[in-house]
């Protein structure tokens, strides 16, 4: 009786050993492929953040979303296979702990910083501006701190965070923007405040208005008429003068 107790015994206690000490978790659902996929990313999010983390994958079959459950586990939930939305959500289970190491509430950067990181790290090998919207000139997406953008505006939000991700990486990699920005936050509790220290530069958002509206028809059409109106000045100017000779 006593040998099948101990047998008993080192058998739940291997089984509780491996299910704790296994890095990720991951269901019957997700196939080798993507498996696959996932280790290649976590490899290079490895190396932009300087630990490993850990994590768990599903498939309930609604969505793809990241999420932290009540006993603080960070669980990835998978829908298709797009391998930009492994990134992008893997992206955010490294943020999140990255930030917990820093002792940072995920809840106190606002919801567009989260998600511009992560469009950042999601299209970081082929991160290209896209105009297809006339708000896409203008949309303000800081307005989301806490929240997110009604679902029918949801391809315009995340594609001006792209577009602002392209304007960023032409300053600055991502390593050392999230270095910089997280260490000046912890600092002084102040988004803006990081991003001014992060570029040395207080009117970098301004910038990044003014950028953006350069990428625009109207700014065009703006740029000919003040010409065609400083010509025709000139040209009305040179004609009084000849008339008075």
């Amino acid at each position: 009786m006593k040998i099948k107790f101990f047998l008993l015994f080192v058998f739940f206690s291997l089984f509780t050993i491996l299910c704790i000490s296994k890095p990720i978790e991951f269901s019957e659902k997700i196939d080798e492929s993507t498996l696959d996929k996932f280790q290649s990313i976590e490899s290079e999010l490895i190396n932009l953040f300087g630990n490993e983390y850990q994590y768990y994958l599903t498939s309930d079959g609604t969505r793809s979303f990241s999420s932290l459950d009540v006993n603080g586990n960070y669980s990835i939930n998978l829908v298709d296979e797009d391998e930009s939305i492994f990134r992008h959500e893997l992206f955010h289970i490294y943020f999140f702990n990255y930030l917990k190491g820093k002792k940072i509430e995920l809840d106190s950067l606002p919801t567009w910083f989260h998600e511009l990181t992560a469009v950042w790290f999601q299209k970081l090998h082929d991160l290209e501006e896209s105009y297809p919207d006339l708000r896409d000139y203008y949309y303000d997406f800081f307005k989301y701190k806490n929240n997110y953008p009604p679902l029918i505006e949801d391809g315009l939000f995340y594609r001006s965070l792209y577009n602002f991700s392209f304007f960023l990486s032409k300053k600055i990699s991502l390593k050392d923007f999230l270095t910089i920005t997280t260490d000046s936050f912890a600092r002084d509790d102040s988004i803006y405040t990081a991003f001014y220290t992060t570029f040395n530069d207080r009117f970098i958002i301004f910038k990044w208005n003014i950028y953006r509206f350069t990428r625009s028809i109207f700014f065009w059409i703006f740029v000919i008429i003040i010409v065609v109106l400083i010509f025709w000045r000139i040209l009305i100017s040179a004609n009084y003068k000849s008339r008075k000779k």
